[in-house]
């Protein structure tokens, strides 16, 4: 997808003149386009962002860090890192997280040198992370993408049951549900993943993830010019 000047949003453009300098200090000029990705339990964050991956043929997903145990089928380094409390607090006092979180009493964290690991060897690195990680990584990370994937009320519940939680476990996500839609009017984008049209929420997806790339490029050899 090719860009001219013109045709770039210019909230995108006014993003990089901000940050050009921070940019470059970074040695981030022409690393991999971070995407946030964030989203209510049960949405589909993981499947939508790996469906993406295998279609395009590019991209990695920045794997996170927790202390809660694996669920059925999870495996440690592919899934999550699952990290003993100890092993985490350890990381934390290093100060290795870019972010950290307390989520549904579990420690959830995504390592610096994960991140920088996948920008610098692929030209997007995808994080999926809880609404409180995604704040502090957009802090963290100006130049990042986010998008926030919800699902209708009525399958909130039903999802959460089929992927095994807990009733009581449920209940308590359900009362998340207001405070986390709030949160993500910070998003750059906020779609909607129905039961049934899986394939029309990559597609959706696939497009702005391939736009921002796009504009990222274009924004490169803006800085590159300015700088």
């Amino acid at each position: 997808m090719k860009l001219a000047v013109s045709q770039v949003v210019p909230s995108y453009l006014a993003r990089y003149n901000l940050y050009g300098t921070l940019i470059h200090k970074q040695g981030l000029l022409m690393s991999g386009t971070l995407i946030i990705v964030s989203g209510l339990s049960g949405a589909g964050k993981t499947t939508i962002v790996e469906k993406c991956i295998a279609q395009s043929g590019v991209g990695v997903r920045v794997i996170t860090c927790t202390t809660r145990r694996a669920r059925g089928t999870e495996v440690d380094g592919k899934d999550y890192r699952f990290l003993s409390p100890e092993d985490y607090e350890s990381k934390l006092a290093a100060n290795e997280f870019a972010e950290h979180a307390s989520v549904y009493g579990n420690r959830y964290g995504t390592l610096s040198a994960d991140i920088r690991a996948a920008r610098e060897n692929s030209p997007l690195a995808f994080l999926i992370t809880d609404v409180q990680g995604a704040e502090v990584i957009g802090r963290t990370y100006p130049e990042a993408r986010s998008i926030f994937i919800s699902i209708p009320r009525n399958e909130f519940a039903q999802r959460l049951t089929k992927r095994g939680e807990s009733p009581e476990e449920v209940e308590r996500r359900l009362g998340e549900v207001e405070a986390e839609l709030l949160k993500a009017r910070s998003f750059d984008v906020v779609m909607e993943n129905k039961l049934e049209q899986l394939e029309t929420s990559i597609r959706y997806f696939l497009s702005c993830v391939n736009r921002w790339r796009a504009i990222d490029e274009l924004a490169d050899e803006y800085l590159v010019t300015a700088n």
